[in-house]
């Protein structure tokens, strides 16, 4: 009993060790009512843990529902706002955080770009959607305790995306009254924000894979069955960004991994069988040849034909926006403006579109050098302290991989798609990177000790 009281007084008490002398035989706080028991809990130690779960739950539904996440993303950060209220200082050890700063400058530039923007109204949702992957991350540095914590979140990620997954797979064998073997075959979002968001989860399914079958663990063949359903999400989507993105890093990347281990190749082997055979389809083919005939359509007429066109004439808008103002930008969210101005006849269509259909592009437009330079540098940390992470070992390493895999993956699909305006995929790189970098100076293990 004093050994418990001393420990309720302590907030430096493991709640461990309260649970253990709670449960001595005789002691009896043991008959005390749970409703006291709940009362004596460190408010420190409960504001971590609420939060910790908080963020898995929010990772959980982050590819499911835009809503629901939000909701529990501002959940977590009541529970961040009482805390750093107790703990003025407590996010001080982020001053020495290279990925903080590199996404707070990211961050930052969207709102410079607010200073000379005639749209505030869209300058302030890009700037919003934009900082839920700083917030993702500080969050995460405050209540994630370890690698551990930093591997949870990766996992739950990837569930909640196999779940997305199945109704994709579910929609495509026809069921729920929709006709059988039709493509795209996505479902909640459009099938480019799908198969991107597919690509994510299948890193995840492999290197966890990877992870458990170093440790000779059942569970492994699990994460197997989970990255052939994320890579059935991918082709499902029927998307040519996702796709060709999804492939240069397998090949790249996982490849070299994967195919030192028996089981890795059975699995590699059968997702570059999929990625090899599906080039074949006669489908497949036609919208190469289609792609072809838009560049010659634009380079020789002018002419804005099929997607690939309006691609090359949002960028070359977009490029124009660049040299008219090549510093700073036209201004974040002044991109729509600024199309509406100048298209007229045949290229008027490009007004439908809100963003270039490119994040280098849509940064030159928007931010000028000023953009271009804040997402090469946010992703160079990025790169940099995955490799890092990678040569220290342990679950940082599997951590530091998938990093790396993703911040790959946006890189070369941001070419043909604005990946960091579409909110799902800015909500998963938040917690990619939470939850691959931030534990290492995570502030939660001190969170009881005052």
């Amino acid at each position: 009993m004093a050994v418990w009281r001393c420990c309720l007084q302590d907030n430096r008490g493991d709640h461990k060790a309260l649970v253990h002398a709670s449960q001595k035989e005789g002691d009896p706080l043991c008959r005390v009512p749970v409703k006291e028991k709940i009362r004596k809990i460190p408010l420190m130690f409960a504001l971590g843990e609420l939060g910790r779960l908080g963020l898995l739950f929010f990772a959980l539904t982050a590819p499911l529902s835009k809503s629901i996440s939000a909701i529990l993303m501002g959940i977590v950060g009541v529970f961040f706002l009482i805390v750093l209220l107790r703990r003025p200082k407590g996010l001080a050890f982020l001053l020495r955080d290279p990925v903080f700063w590199a996404t707070a400058s990211f961050t930052s530039v969207y709102l410079l770009g607010l200073l000379w923007s005639e749209d505030l109204a869209a300058g302030l949702k890009i700037s919003r959607r934009i900082s839920y992957i700083l917030g993702s991350y500080v969050l995460c540095a405050l209540f994630l305790k370890g690698a551990e914590d930093g591997l949870r979140m990766v996992k739950v990620l990837v569930l909640g995306t196999v779940l997305l997954d199945i109704l994709a797979v579910g929609k495509f064998l026809g069921f729920g009254s929709q006709r059988a073997f039709t493509l795209p075959s996505a479902v909640i979002m459009n099938p480019i924000w799908f198969g991107n968001v597919s690509a994510v989860a299948l890193y995840g399914s492999l290197f966890l894979f990877l992870h458990h079958l170093e440790g000779k663990g059942k569970v492994s063949y699990l994460w197997g069955i989970s990255a052939l359903i994320n890579l059935m999400g991918v082709l499902l989507s029927n998307s040519r960004g996702p796709y060709g993105a999804a492939a240069v890093v397998l090949l790249l990347f996982l490849f070299p991994i994967l195919w030192r281990q028996r089981m890795g190749k059975a699995i590699l082997a059968l997702c570059l069988a999929l990625l090899v055979l599906l080039p074949l389809h006669p489908r497949f083919q036609r919208k190469l040849w289609i792609v072809g005939r838009e560049v010659k359509a634009f380079l020789s007429e002018g002419k804005l034909r099929g997607s690939m066109g309006r691609r090359l004439g949002m960028w070359k808008l977009s490029l124009d926006m660049f040299l008219d103002h090549p510093i700073i930008g036209v201004g974040t969210g002044d991109y729509e403006l600024e199309v509406e101005r100048r298209t007229v006849g045949e290229w008027a269509l490009l007004r439908k579109y809100n963003q270039p259909h490119s994040i280098y592009f849509h940064a030159l437009a928007m931010q000028g050098l000023l953009g271009i330079v804040a997402l090469l540098s946010f992703f160079a940390v990025i790169v940099r302290e995955s490799l890092r992470q990678m040569r220290e070992g342990g679950l940082g390493r599997i951590l530091g991989l998938f990093a790396l895999a993703v911040s790959m993956h946006y890189l070369i699909a941001g070419l043909s798609e604005a990946v960091l305006k579409i909110h799902v995929l800015v909500v998963m790189l938040g917690i990619v990177v939470g939850a691959c970098f931030s534990w290492r100076r995570g502030f939660v293990k001190s969170l009881g000790d005052v």
